[in-house]
């Protein structure tokens, strides 16, 4: 459905079908959250090519009405927290139509929608509009048009972390193989004690065996040792590997985003992203993501092993399990709550910092140094703030997961203690069964570490995405029509553009420019004459209208064709970290 016709609840429709005979046309149908500047309500405006109407939520009200031929058109306004929409009349008092922040971009261009109709136009407004609600739970975006971290699936960010890994799979492969046996072979020191005890220290046996059995837990020591250094550097190898896929990525994503993309964020809060978000998955990956598989296998193992041994004092063991396990999904969505804020934090900070040493001429010559320096204290206190509490919750949860986890032990020494009194239990299985458990608990308590870490980088993983997955300009478009040599005739026709929407800086404009023809574009500060040149170098698209290069509709013409054409001397120099004949090319 077009952004500008939204679907009615089955009440506002049955009345719009009683008001509106069926030959109109309806070209808007769009809803309000407020009915002034003071009360939220949902109301509904709909325009046809005939009148103008606006619907209450509630049944009992009339319906407003306004004949198209007394429209003379139609403007926003920014109020405090909201807007509002003003229908100037011919004849009396203009009609007004409120709406909060969150719905500005819309009724912008609704108004230039009803400024159409008002003249006899044909209505001309985008296809869509950037989101600044999640279609899917109506909650706030964190950025217009991006996405909404309460409905991203954690798997399936998971499963796109992973994914960097693919590159390197044999290696991949051998590590988790490595890990596994790296694992499986720490399972066996236990049992080689409980024969130690049952087998040579409590019946006093021959030396022999005594011999034996300590030189199979140094063997298996060296083997784990040896084990253990090559699995962390083939961790070491595929997990770097696959960072700097990541990062390679997320630079060549933001080199290929359009200028829109930059112009609604700050260059701190997007160099963040490729420091502090990128480090976060970095430890994730070398440190957190291989003791999944090592630590979840061994506590399956030990689980296996300990029902093996004795059932009874393994139903004790996991007495505290639960608890655990209920714990850590309530502090979960909290954890992740404070380190999406965390990011935040960090990239308004970053920002704040690289517009300050950016601007630091303006900042001396207007002796602002002072004044910097308490908003750079503001937004660090914030930072510390959010990161304060969430290292409270995760300590007051790690805190509370090892009181429940000594319980286990106490349990255990207590029953084992009467199955050894009244002969159901060795003392070497005893001992057995506690190294065991301390085992199972280790991983159990690493897993705390893991939730606070995982948070974090999954926080960071989903801001990276974000601007992954953004749309990026058509380069390689395989539709677009390749134009190896550009005579060089430029033509506007009823060119209109704004950058925001809604908000037209260009309007009519036509202009036929011959190839090898020479003007030049006068007029004051903001009239347009950057934005013409943005258009034709196709850094932005028209909103309205045709932009045409040798008759060649300008959004048809293959990107690198069109640019590699262009000779651009720019308002401002820049020069890039390289020599100057690299700079001049």
């Amino acid at each position: 459905m077009p952004p500008f016709i939204e679907k009615m609840p089955r009440a506002v429709d049955a009345r719009l079908h009683i008001v509106k005979p069926s030959e109109e046309e309806v070209r808007i149908q769009v809803a309000t959250d407020m009915a002034d500047k003071e009360r939220f309500e949902e109301r509904w405006l709909v325009v046809t090519d005939q009148r103008l109407l606006l619907f209450r939520e509630s049944d009992q009200e009339d319906v407003v009405q306004m004949p198209m031929d007394n429209v003379a058109g139609a403007r926003v306004e920014p109020l405090v927290g909201g807007g509002r929409l003003e229908v100037e009349h011919k004849q009396g008092e203009p009609a007004h139509l409120y709406y909060s922040n969150s719905l500005a971009p819309k009724f912008a261009e609704v108004a230039e929608g009803i400024k159409q109709l008002s003249q006899g136009q044909s209505l001309n407004l985008p296809n869509e509009l950037e989101r600044s609600r999640c279609e899917r739970c109506g909650r706030m975006l964190p950025e217009k048009g991006g996405i909404c971290p309460a409905c991203i699936q954690k798997f399936d960010t998971l499963k796109r972390l992973v994914a960097y890994v693919a590159p390197y799979r044999f290696r991949a492969i051998l590590l988790i193989l490595l890990t596994i046996g790296v694992t499986l072979l720490g399972l066996a020191p236990p049992t080689l004690v409980k024969h130690i005890i049952d087998d040579v220290l409590t019946p006093k046996a021959e030396f022999d065996l005594l011999l034996l059995l300590v030189g199979g837990l140094l063997g298996i020591a060296i083997i784990s040792w040896v084990g253990e250094v090559v699995r962390r550097w083939l961790n070491t190898w595929v997990g770097f590997r696959a960072i700097e896929d990541l990062r390679a990525e997320l630079y060549r994503s933001l080199q290929f985003l359009p200028l829109r993309f930059y112009d609604k964020r700050k260059v701190g809060a997007l160099i963040s992203r490729m420091t502090n978000d990128s480090d976060l998955i970095e430890v994730y990956l070398l440190f957190d993501l291989p003791y999944i598989v090592s630590n979840s296998l061994m506590v399956v193992s030990i689980l296996g092993l300990l029902f093996y041994m004795n059932w009874e004092l393994t139903l004790y063991v996991l007495l505290p399990v639960p608890p655990i396990i209920f714990g850590s999904s309530l502090i979960w969505n909290r954890l992740q709550g404070y380190w999406r804020r965390w990011s935040a934090k960090w990239s308004r900070l970053s920002s704040h910092l690289n517009e300050s040493i950016a601007g630091i001429r303006v900042v001396k010559a207007f002796a602002q140094e002072s004044r910097e320096g308490r908003r750079f204290d503001s937004r660090n206190r914030a930072l510390r703030d959010v990161s304060v509490s969430a290292e409270r919750s995760w300590l007051v949860f790690f805190m509370i997961t090892n009181f429940f986890m000594s319980f286990g032990a106490f349990f255990v020494w207590y029953f084992g203690g009467l199955q050894i009194l009244r002969g159901e239990l060795s003392l070497g299985e005893l001992m057995a069964f506690i190294s065991y458990l301390w085992m199972l608990y280790r991983p159990l308590k690493w897993f705390g570490d893991f939730y606070s870490f995982m948070v974090r980088a999954f926080a960071g993983a989903e801001r990276i995405f974000e601007v992954i997955d953004a749309r990026t300009e058509p380069f390689g478009d395989p539709d677009a029509r390749p134009m190896p040599n550009i005579a060089g005739r430029v033509t506007f026709k009823d060119v209109a553009f704004g950058y925001d929407p809604g908000k037209i800086v260009l309007r009519d404009v036509d202009l036929d420019v011959q190839p090898g023809e020479m003007i030049g574009l006068v007029g004051r500060s903001g009239v347009g004459k950057s934005t013409l040149i943005n258009l034709i170098c196709r850094f932005y698209d028209i909103s309205r209208g045709n932009l045409e290069i040798d008759g060649v509709d300008i959004r048809d013409i293959r990107l690198e064709d069109l640019r590699s054409q262009i000779g651009l001397v720019a308002q401002q120099s820049f020069l890039f970290n390289d020599t100057v004949a690299e700079n001049i090319r």
